[in-house]
């Protein structure tokens, strides 16, 4: 895991996907977890994956897994525990 207060200079292109996606998990779960209450807004990690949810909209277009396969291999297992939620949606 890089630690991003120390980014070294060259990077391989795995440590720049983890760098750019974890970054990316980071600011998502800090936008759910500062999201009005009712929102509803879950932030749930898996291994290094994370599941986001917002169930109060409509659409699924706020709800994603990030960082999935990154640090462990995306087993059949390890998808089926990320991707399992208690929200269901509706597309319009």
């Amino acid at each position: 895991m890089i630690d991003r207060n120390n980014i070294p200079s060259t990077l391989s292109r795995i440590e720049l996907a983890q760098f750019v996606d974890f970054g990316e998990t980071d600011a998502f779960v800090d936008m759910y977890r500062d999201a009005p209450p009712e929102q509803c807004c879950t932030a749930k990690r898996v291994g290094s994956a994370v599941v986001l949810m917002m169930p109060s909209l409509p659409i699924i277009h706020f709800d994603r897994v990030l960082g999935l396969g990154l640090n462990e291999a995306a087993t059949p297992a390890y998808n089926a525990i990320a991707v399992s939620t208690d929200g269901k949606h509706a597309t319009p």
